[in-house]
């Protein structure tokens, strides 16, 4: 379920956001060293991790599951057209409300902040939650 949620989410930031790349956080994070040069900024998505909720049926053992997903925005401008104030906001038209299961259960964000500026490059992160009910 994880992989088929992230894969949508990728999915998703491609379709609407078509001038940056966008990825799976690599497998392997050294396989990830720095924006190539000419690239504008890169997306990357991950899987973050879940919480869960009391049960509400002990027979059957059902909960609620929060997952989260953290998109991380790599950039090299802060402001203007290019910069990283409107790439976050393009990123947060194109998942709030959106459903990666097509059904009721969509996205919304839970943070966003700057995580670190290395090496002139910006990089944003945002926080992005959807419940799922698990048996």
């Amino acid at each position: 379920m994880v992989d088929t949620i992230e894969s949508a989410i990728v999915g998703r930031l491609e379709s609407q956001i078509t001038d940056l790349t966008i990825k799976a956080f690599p497998s392997r994070p050294e396989e990830f060293k720095k924006l190539p040069v000419g690239n504008k900024g890169i997306v990357l998505v991950a899987y973050s991790g879940s919480a869960l909720s009391e049960p509400t049926n002990m027979d059957a053992l059902i909960q609620d599951r929060a997952l989260e997903f953290s998109v991380t925005l790599q950039i090299r401008d802060l402001r203007g057209h290019d910069g990283a104030y409107d790439y976050l906001e393009d990123i947060r038209a194109a998942l709030s409300g959106w459903s990666p299961a097509s059904d009721d259960r969509v996205m919304y964000m839970v943070s966003e902040g700057l995580l670190r500026l290395i090496d002139n490059l910006w990089v944003w992160g945002q926080t992005w939650r959807m419940t799922v009910r698990q048996a």
